[in-house]
């Protein structure tokens, strides 16, 4: 069975790093190899229950720069901020 021919695109993560919980951004060098770049997030724990609610980080890419940042909003059956979660975000090219 063939897995990967010619055609086949297979992408080249350059960074990995965790975004911790304040907003941010880093430059990844590998991002100007002229390749289309792309961005991975996950999160970056074992221990989440279900029923918790999590502000996520919105992530982009301009040029070579990966930015993050934090929506924050107020849980709507609590009433209390939703805390922000670290993740790990991977940049790289295709």
């Amino acid at each position: 069975m063939l897995m990967l021919d010619l055609t086949s695109r297979i992408g080249r993560i350059h960074e990995t790093w965790s975004s911790g919980t304040a907003n941010g951004s880093r430059t990844v060098a590998g991002l100007a190899d002229g390749g289309e770049p792309f961005v991975f997030v996950e999160d970056n724990s074992a221990d989440l229950t279900l029923a918790t609610l999590y502000a996520y980080p919105n992530v982009s890419i301009s040029g070579r720069t990966v930015t993050w940042s934090f929506v924050d909003f107020t849980n709507p059956m609590g009433g209390a901020s939703v805390p922000r979660r670290a993740v790990n975000i991977s940049a790289g090219t295709f």
